[in-house]
């Protein structure tokens, strides 16, 4: 959630946040539009994944 936090509270761009918490800018991208669509449930764990909660 963190990493949705700082993009929501303007702390960078997907690239920027990406490479501050060592991950693919596209990752970024793609929990923030999970966030926006489903809220918290579409960052939760989904069965066989990884978490995505920092």
């Amino acid at each position: 959630m963190k990493v949705v936090n700082d993009y929501i509270n303007g702390l960078g761009g997907y690239s920027a946040i990406g490479k501050r918490h060592g991950i693919n800018r596209s990752i970024v991208r793609k929990w923030y539009h999970a966030y926006i669509a489903f809220g918290i449930e579409g960052l939760e764990r989904k069965k066989g994944r990884t978490s995505i909660y920092e």
